[in-house]
């Protein structure tokens, strides 16, 4: 009777009664030494070329409109190309002018700063022989971290002389035109992932600072933890590109042992589970999303978690105790807990899959759970 009962389910989860001794046989070694190597590989390709690690850092945030300053080059250049990079801020507007003598301005560029380009060099090629700058906030509610200027020809940097403050300064506003132009080396020509943010960096990323800053954020369509996780890398190597998409990277690699042992629980093969595992560090959707600051790598993580463990609760089949069912099935719900923080689409997906995972314990013939638990309670 017994064999009946469980007899079906045991086979269904691959644990043959006549598997030899060789493939249930615990960790050892080698697997270790399997899961180091496929780590280091992960952890290779994720973290090289992550992004810089140094960025703008200061900033002006003007807070009334007419608020400004004047950047003056020392003598007449040819301008062909204007660099910004933005901050966290909802919206706003600056007016840059143009003027050769520092008496007859002429309208150079209105900048519209948006959400969108959070931490994100822009650049606009605007031809102009000038020697000042005029910068105007017209509309308020941004951050400018820095500006570079290029020359037409050459395309070097057009280094700044002098700044002068220009308009009333507002009595909460942050910084001036000192802090646009203090950081010249980190101006680029061009916008590259090394310097930028990208996809949604604008959202995810933006929010760990947010987080750090206790500023109220911006993205809250999803729930905080996996963008809380960001906020370790900020912390350790700044609001930089490598910073931002650092605890993506770490937990991208974390995922090759967890992946490593759920094939190992459902395989019981060393062989399989490293092929699994190798299969995951070559996916290319894998790198892609360990290489940004998106929180779908700490969902699937914490995904893959709680069907592992949904596997072991089934693997148990009432035979270990009701003290080893429970410490495989609890950690179910926690880590479904965890990925829900992490996201909530994804997951969700997920987890309506749990229900059929839990079904696999009652598969021989016409068993279902309620039956199963009936078979138990007679037994007792």
């Amino acid at each position: 009777m017994e064999s009946q009962e469980y007899g079906g389910s045991l086979s269904s989860y691959g644990l043959h009664r006549g598997e030899s001794e060789r493939d249930r046989r615990p960790w050892g070694r080698i697997d270790l030494i399997l899961i180091g190597l496929l780590m280091l590989v992960s952890a290779w390709l994720s973290l090289h070329d992550l992004g810089n690690r140094h960025a703008p850092q200061t900033f002006w945030r003007p807070d009334v409109s007419g608020e400004g300053f004047v950047a003056d080059f020392g003598e007449l250049r040819q301008v062909g190309r204007i660099s910004l990079y933005e901050g966290p801020g909802a919206a706003g507007e600056t007016q840059i002018d143009a003027s050769a003598d520092g008496v007859n301005w002429s309208p150079y560029l209105t900048v519209e700063h948006k959400t969108g380009r959070v931490f994100t060099w822009i650049a606009e090629d605007k031809p102009v022989s000038a020697r000042y700058m005029k910068f105007t906030a017209k509309h308020t509610g941004y951050s400018l971290y820095e500006a570079g200027f290029f020359e037409a020809d050459t395309k070097a940097r057009i280094a700044i002389a002098n700044i002068e403050p220009a308009g009333a300064k507002g009595e909460t506003s942050a910084g001036g035109g000192e802090q646009v132009f203090d950081e010249q080396d980190e101006a680029p020509y061009r916008q590259d992932y090394r310097n930028s943010m990208y996809f949604d960096e604008i959202y995810h990323g933006r929010t760990a600072y947010e987080f750090i800053h206790e500023i109220q954020p911006y993205e809250w369509t999803h729930p905080p933890l996996g963008k809380w996780l960001l906020t370790f890398g900020i912390r350790l190597f700044d609001m930089t590109p490598y910073g931002w998409r650092f605890m993506a990277a770490v937990c991208g690699t974390l995922m090759v042992p967890v992946f490593y042992a759920a094939a190992r629980a459902m395989f019981r093969s060393t062989r399989y589970a490293f092929i699994a595992a190798l299969l995951l560090v070559l996916e290319g959707f894998h790198l892609v999303h360990s290489r940004m600051a998106n929180v779908d790598v700490f969902g699937v993580t914490f995904t893959i978690l709680m069907y592992t463990f949904m596997y072991k609760y089934g693997e148990k089949n009432g035979e270990a105790g009701a003290s080893a069912e429970a410490s495989a099935i609890w950690r179910c719900p926690a880590f479904f807990s965890d990925a829900r923080l992490r996201s909530s689409g994804t997951t969700c997906t997920a987890a309506r899959a749990l229900p059929s995972c839990s079904s696999w314990r009652y598969t021989d013939a016409g068993a279902s759970p309620a039956g199963n638990t009936a078979a138990r309670t007679s037994r007792s």
